[in-house]
């Protein structure tokens, strides 16, 4: 099976949420952060990233990505200047989908 990148802005409660999909099933959702940052962001990650590989990533795989998601949020998040952020993050799995769900709290930046 082909798998396919697929972005979307959902718009959910008044709030914007990212949503990276492919058909491999995997679903990044990021909130809390600005539009700006937001598009900057999810193209980085290695989980939206191996979403978009022309193979099956295995669930190992996807946990594994998941973990490191964290780490890569954080680490772009500083080199923006926000040190006083907050992370909270889940993944689940319904049926052979994965939804990696990460809600942020940018904090002030430092200038």
């Amino acid at each position: 099976m082909k798998n396919r990148f697929l972005a979307s802005v959902v718009v959910l409660s008044g709030i914007f949420i990212f949503v990276a999909q492919a058909d491999a099933g995997v679903t990044v959702q990021v909130t809390g952060v600005d539009d700006r940052l937001r598009v900057e962001l999810i193209p980085l990650l290695a989980l939206t990233r191996a979403a978009n590989l022309q193979h099956t990533v295995s669930d190992a795989s996807i946990r594994a990505l998941y973990l490191r998601s964290v780490t890569e949020i954080a680490d772009f998040l500083k080199s923006k200047g926000y040190y006083q952020h907050e992370i909270n993050d889940s993944l689940t799995q319904e049926g052979d989908n994965w939804i990696a769900d990460f809600a942020i709290t940018q904090g002030p930046p430092v200038v």
